[in-house]
Parts: C-alpha cells; structure tokens; sequence
C-alpha cells in the first residue's frame, strides 16, 4: 500500500515518455509537448518520493518503505496505524486492537504525535472492553504528551482529550482546558465527535440540559454513520453519555 504512490508515478513516468518519444508521425504528434511534461513530473515525483526523506515531520513513502522492510518499532507502528485506519472502512472495533503491540510501541514513542495517538488507540481500547479505569490512565498519559510535545495537533484530536478528561477522569477543569484550546483553532467540522465531546463537558460541569441538547444533536449524526466498527464505538461512547445524563438528572 505504502509503495503504490511512487509505482503509480513511476508508470506513469514511464508510459507518457514512451508515448513522447513515439509522438513524431502518429495521429497524436502534437501532444508530445504534454506528454514530456507529464513524464517529467511523473519521474520527478517518483524520485523524490522515494527518498527517505522527513519534510515537515512527517515521513516520505520512501521512509516509510525503508522502516517496513528494516522491521522494529517504526515496522510496527505501522502497522497498528493500518489497523486503527481500517476500523473507519471494516467491523473492527478498538476492542478488536492489538493492545500487546500498542503498549510495547507506547515505551519506545514517549514524544509527538505518534506517542499521543497511541495512548488514544489504548485508551480506545480499553473503554470499548468496559475498563475505564485503564481508559482513563490511558487519556492521562496522552493528555501529559500533548502539553509537554504534541501541542500542534489538528482541532479533531482534542475532542478525544476533553471526553477522556470529562467523561473518564472526571476532571472539569481539565476538560474545559482542552475544550477552550480545540475552539481556539478554530474547527471546521462539527460532526458526531463534536456534539459527543459538548455533552460530555457539559455534563461534567453540571450543565445537564445544555448537554443533552447537545447529545440529541449528536446522536442524530451517529446513527447517519456507516455500519463500520470506529462508529458502533462511537454509538457506544454516547449510550455511556446517556446513562450518565439520566443518572444524574434522577439524582438532581
């Protein structure tokens, strides 16, 4: 999969200069000029996609390829991000996770984002087993990452650090932290996860009809989502939220 990007440019490289240096005398000579072009940039790109190179901290296929084949924690890593992947397309649910690999990769990848993301693949894990006290150590530790070197991750992923601080530790203050640094960049996309994450801070905050406004608009949006795995535990995320929201407006 990771080597399909630079064969495609490769092919295609090769094909349009093929082409090109068989344009003069046939039916499409006059698109050599193009057909040069393409294979120019298509060899270009294959090139420097191959290199094991790492642009803007994030790995080039060539790196990627090279880490494949040498093996050990990067080989790894990997692989349980294909496997986290494939729960938005497949039945596989974060229950269904390697959880033996993602704790081993979690004490070799103690900083940045690939150390923040697999406490979250953990904490996944753990809640979808019913263990919320493992879940909740889990965000803990993800929580600690991203303040000390994970402080640029994409509004998304804050919504996991204000449900886990909310929802799993019970921390309000802390919830409200990660909630005001989410908003401060300004998301874009107010899906599901979104509306989950408002109910749960909410509803830590003692807000309970704000959060089941909130809940109701979620919800809505969860049962629109594919049949795949990543959402029957989203599904599962929000029937927790309501049996905390009508707990507590029993005991209110």
């Amino acid at each position: 999969m990771t080597a399909a990007g630079p064969a495609a440019s490769l092919l295609t490289g090769l094909i349009s200069f093929g082409f090109a240096l068989r344009a003069k005398g046939s039916f499409y000579e006059q698109y050599w000029g193009l057909l040069a072009l393409v294979s120019t940039f298509a060899l270009v790109g294959f090139a420097v996609n191959v290199l094991p190179l790492r642009p803007e901290s994030l790995y080039s296929d060539g790196a990627r390829i090279y880490q494949l084949l040498r093996g050990g924690p990067w080989a790894d890593l990997h692989r349980v991000f294909c496997i986290a992947a494939s729960s938005a397309v497949t039945p596989l649910r974060p229950r269904d996770f390697d959880i033996q690999a993602i704790q081993q990769l979690a004490n070799s990848f103690r900083q940045g984002r690939q150390a923040l993301l697999l406490r979250l693949f953990a904490s996944y894990y753990f809640l979808d087993c019913g263990l919320i006290p493992q879940a909740a150590a889990a965000v803990a530790e993800a929580e600690q990452i991203c303040e000390e070197s994970a402080s640029d991750i994409p509004a998304e992923l804050y919504t996991d650090l204000v449900f886990g601080a909310a929802f799993l530790r019970g921390d309000a203050s802390a919830a409200r932290r990660w909630w005001e640094r989410m908003e401060a960049k300004k998301p874009t996309h107010f899906g599901s996860d979104y509306w989950l994450t408002q109910s749960a801070l909410f509803w830590i905050e003692g807000r309970l009809d704000e959060a089941r406004q909130a809940w109701n608009k979620g919800n809505v949006l969860a049962r629109r989502l594919p049949a795949a795995g990543i959402y029957q535990f989203d599904l599962l995320r929000y029937s927790l939220v309501r049996q905390a929201l009508d707990e507590a407006q029993a005991a209110g």
